[in-house]
């Protein structure tokens, strides 16, 4: 009968120092867990931002790139109209120095036929 109470601490120190190496064995791992799991929920979290973020980027750029288009478009019908503008002025100008010309011719004429007026 003297081994059996120090049998029975010697199972009750086994069981307690299992017990204390298994409940620090569960405390590390769900630590362990709850930090994967937060490092997850993180980097969704980050996915998430930067996915949204990606969205307004990519609004932002066709708005750009549509201004730019519209922009192109008006400078090409800008120049055109400059084009325009420009063969315009120098019909214009070619119809001026025709009437120009036709003065002069009507001036020699006037001029040569009050010459020729008796006086």
């Amino acid at each position: 009968m003297g081994d059996l109470p120090t049998d029975t601490w010697a199972v009750i120190g086994t069981a307690a120092a299992g017990l204390v190496t298994g409940v620090l064995w569960l405390r590390t791992k769900m630590s362990r867990d709850s930090t994967a799991i937060a490092n997850d929920r993180a980097e969704v979290d980050m996915i998430s931002r930067l996915q949204e973020e990606n969205k307004e980027l990519r609004s932002s750029l066709a708005e750009v790139s549509g201004e730019r288009n519209r922009l192109y478009k008006d400078v090409g019908e800008m120049a055109g109209s400059i084009r325009a503008l420009e063969a315009s002025q120098k019909l214009m100008e070619e119809h001026v120095s025709q009437l120009k010309e036709q003065i002069a011719s009507l001036r020699d004429a006037l001029e040569r036929s009050n010459e020729q007026r008796p006086n």
